[in-house]
């Protein structure tokens, strides 16, 4: 068995030092259904609001980011990274091809500050506030004369120690609707893609030559579309409804010279398809998202800190490649190699330190 431990941070990867700047409000939460709702940064937490979003994903599995430009930079199947992607002062080239759409009676609003040009009727979010606390996100929705709450925090399961869970090609996203207004409204909040899509057992699934990406929700009901969930919230009510996106895209490339073979990304080992990620997701969320508080809370440390350690792990979801036969890559763009020497001195602690495992399989 081998494995190629040396490692290179990607350019998002660096943005974990842009990543450590402060936050200085304190939170508040409210419970729905004995789930915490985000309502204000910790300290701890990274104001990136400027900038795409954040990144979501495993490590080795691809990534994609979510922020004020809505689903961007999606990498599931194993494209190239592009290094025009990684720019904070500009709109990605490539744009949504799924979305986040609230809806009451003739109106909808889609949870990103860009139009969505497939959903011609959708209006934009006035702002989108992103908070990072990686491996979470959370967002924070403001549109004028809505008399609406929109709170999202997101997570893949990335966890010390634990290479099985921080393997699985899911995202987890709760999403959470406030009434603000003195009357019960009805809303239909649904998770919506550009092409049509084929349901398969209570998921709904977009198919093509490279693999598949599936899209779930513990309320919400799948069709062509996406999945939809309807929401009756009396005046001062929220609710929170949470949304699943796995993908399964066998085979990767890296973009280097050195190492041309085609391989079979790591999670392959363990699941054939989406949907069978996405029924791990609904039955272990909870338990991922505990043990991800219970690792920030872990360090006794000042912000500053803690800010600086959780934002590398911004390079581990965004540049590595984890194969079948345990080679371990991480890529870096403009030039293309992959592993050089350099970063090795200073970063592979962050591997060392956290997923031993990845060592001791070379052993």
């Amino acid at each position: 068995m081998k494995l190629h431990h040396a490692c290179k941070l990607s350019i998002l990867g660096a943005l974990s030092l842009f990543f450590a700047t402060s936050c200085a409000t304190q939170p508040t939460a409210r419970s729905d259904k004995n789930k915490e709702v985000f309502t204000a940064p910790t300290p701890e937490m990274v104001d990136v609001s400027h900038g795409p979003g954040i990144p979501f994903g495993g490590i080795g599995t691809g990534f994609s980011v979510f922020g004020k430009y809505g689903f961007v930079d999606v990498y599931f199947d194993g494209r190239h990274l592009d290094s025009g992607d990684w720019r904070i002062d500009r709109a990605p080239k490539l744009k949504p091809t799924f979305a986040f759409e609230l809806t009451e009676k003739d109106k909808s609003i889609v949870l990103q500050e860009t139009p969505v040009a497939w959903l011609t009727n959708a209006q934009p979010v006035d702002k989108v506030k992103a908070y990072a606390d990686l491996p979470k996100g959370h967002f924070v929705f403001e549109k004028a004369d809505s008399n609406l709450g929109l709170v999202i925090s997101a997570f893949s399961p990335m966890l010390p120690h634990d290479l099985t869970n921080s393997t699985i090609p899911v995202q987890v996203f709760d999403v959470t609707v406030e009434n603000k207004a003195d009357k019960a409204r009805l809303f239909k909040l649904a998770l919506l893609n550009r092409d049509a899509l084929e349901v398969r057992d209570g998921k709904a699934v977009l198919v093509n030559e490279k693999g598949e990406t599936a899209f779930g929700s513990d309320a919400g009901q799948a069709d062509t579309l996406g999945v939809t969930a309807s929401l009756k919230l009396a005046p001062g009510q929220s609710r929170t409804i949470r949304f699943y996106i796995a993908w399964n895209y066998p085979s990767v490339k890296t973009t280097s010279s050195a190492a041309r073979d085609t391989y079979k990304r790591y999670y392959t080992k363990r699941f054939q398809n989406a949907g069978q990620v996405i029924d791990l997701a609904k039955a272990s969320a909870d338990e991922w998202s505990a043990a991800i508080d219970k690792w920030h809370a872990a360090y006794d440390v000042p912000p500053a800190f803690k800010r600086l350690w959780f934002s590398a792990l911004c390079s581990v979801s965004t540049s590595t490649i984890l194969t079948d036969d345990s080679y371990f890559f991480e890529q870096e763009v403009p030039h293309g190699w992959v592993n050089t020497m350099d970063v090795s001195v200073y970063h592979n602690w962050l591997y060392l330190v956290n997923w031993p495992e990845i060592e001791q399989m070379d052993m």
